[in-house]
């Protein structure tokens, strides 16, 4: 967006609608790639656990995959373009004080998550 705008002010008046139309098509493109690979990796994570927490990390393309099965729950980092790597794995009580800034991340967010009820 601000290389749009520096652009935009190196050109003529009549011409700087151009280069938003520009900005706003490669940000809805990152946004549509975005979200294809978030339900890629969503999908693949629904396979192994039953409840499934998903969050877009601060890298493009990578994302914080939070899976519970049975009373273990693993965090793991997760793209498209590289293996699974898991961060956490958790069972029981030490699962709530080392999940609880991912869960208030969560809760934070939580209209973009389906099916996933956990509490701190």
């Amino acid at each position: 967006m601000i290389a749009g705008f520096i652009v935009s002010r190196k050109k003529v008046a009549g011409e700087r609608y151009k280069v938003f139309r520009v900005v706003w098509l490669l940000m809805l493109a990152h946004i549509a790639i975005q979200s294809a690979q978030g339900y890629i990796i969503y999908n693949e994570a629904k396979e192994k656990y039953e409840d499934v927490a998903l969050a877009a990390g601060f890298v493009p393309t990578q994302f914080i995959v939070i899976g519970k099965e049975g009373n273990q729950v693993e965090i793991v980092k997760d793209s498209i373009f590289i293996e699974p790597e898991i961060e956490h794995r958790l069972i029981s009580q030490k699962m709530k004080q080392i999940l609880r800034p991912y869960l208030k991340r969560i809760k934070e967010r939580k209209h973009f998550i389906n099916g996933l009820h956990l509490s701190l």
